[in-house]
């Protein structure tokens, strides 16, 4: 019997471990004597490394499922359907991210666009598509995505504003505290 936390630390990195499994076999193949097992070793290795990077990533971005609401990504379109309010935002029309944590509650992600504000619970179901989402915008560095999550600060992070900056800073993280 698996530990429930091992199991679960197991099914989050699965994609991650499945794509070290595969780059193991790619090396395999480039260590045969056949030039064109060779070049398909290299093939099946880089495409491994790729694969495993953005598992990783995912795996590190990836929620409970446990909180209130259903997260959905559909072609640059971010929906959240809660228990009481939801909304959708397209990511064209999205002016900030931010990061929310009240005292009382969990954590949140805060997309604003010129006329509507979306929260969205980092542990909602389906939330680790996000991920997807926010990698598309203009300068957004997930590294700092992540960092942010991790910090736990209370108040709102601004993490990302839309053309703020005209000297090549926009998008970077900005770890501006509000209440």
């Amino acid at each position: 019997m698996i530990r429930p936390e091992l199991r679960v630390l197991f099914l989050r990195y699965a994609e991650t471990i499945l794509a070290a499994c595969v780059a193991g076999f790619g090396l395999w193949l480039i260590t045969r004597p056949s030039p064109i097992l060779g070049g398909v070793g290299w093939v099946v290795f880089v495409l491994a490394l790729i694969t495993g990077f953005v598992a990783l990533r995912r795996a590190r971005f990836a929620s409970t499922g446990q909180g209130a609401g259903v997260v959905r990504l559909v072609e640059g379109r971010i929906a959240y359907m809660g228990p009481v309010w939801g909304g959708a935002v397209d990511l064209d029309d999205l002016q900030s991210l931010a990061l929310r944590k009240e005292a009382d509650e969990g954590l949140a992600w805060v997309l604003k666009t010129h006329d509507r504000m979306l929260a969205i619970p980092l542990d909602a179901q389906g939330a680790e598509v996000l991920i997807d989402g926010f990698a598309a915008l203009p300068k957004l560095s997930v590294a700092a995505l992540i960092a942010a999550r991790d910090k736990n600060k209370e108040g709102t992070q601004i993490l990302w504003t839309r053309g703020l900056d005209t000297d090549g800073q926009a998008g970077q993280l900005r770890m501006s505290v509000q209440s």
